[in-house]
């Protein structure tokens, strides 16, 4: 089994943006760390069995062609949702992080997306080369 690429797949897929770490995060934002350990733990008992399921990618890929006894998969299930928890942790623990960055600067975290957004707008609309001669 090709470990290194197994764990490059892990790592890539459960710390990157998805529902359960966006949750996480805003978890850690609005209650902190603490108050957070309660939802981290849904997530993990629901990612292991998930993970039972989730053999189409990982357990095809990388577990099945190697190891076909019960045991090991249940404990490849249980390294795999460790690895998905440790990940929601981070997540929440960023969410700490920004509340403190948030709460600092919420004014201008708050005003620089729509100014942008608005910018973005009106330049994009001034470059647009329009013939409305159509309309008339």
């Amino acid at each position: 089994m090709n470990s290194f690429a197994f764990l490059t797949y892990m790592l890539v897929t459960t710390f990157t943006r998805g529902p359960n770490n966006m949750m996480a995060m805003s978890n850690g934002l609005h209650d902190g760390f603490q108050k957070s350990i309660r939802f981290l733990l849904g997530i993990f008992v629901g990612f292991f069995f998930v993970m039972i399921l989730y053999g189409i990618t990982e357990f095809s890929s990388f577990i099945i062609p190697f190891y076909q006894d019960i045991a090991t998969l249940t404990l490849y299930s249980i390294v795999l949702a460790v690895i998905e928890f440790m990940a929601t942790a981070c997540w929440a623990a960023f969410g700490v992080i920004f509340r403190t960055v948030f709460s600092k600067y919420s004014t201008i975290i708050i005003v620089s997306p729509g100014l942008l957004l608005i910018y973005s707008a009106i330049a994009g609309f001034c470059l647009l080369d329009i013939d409305y001669s159509f309309i008339v």
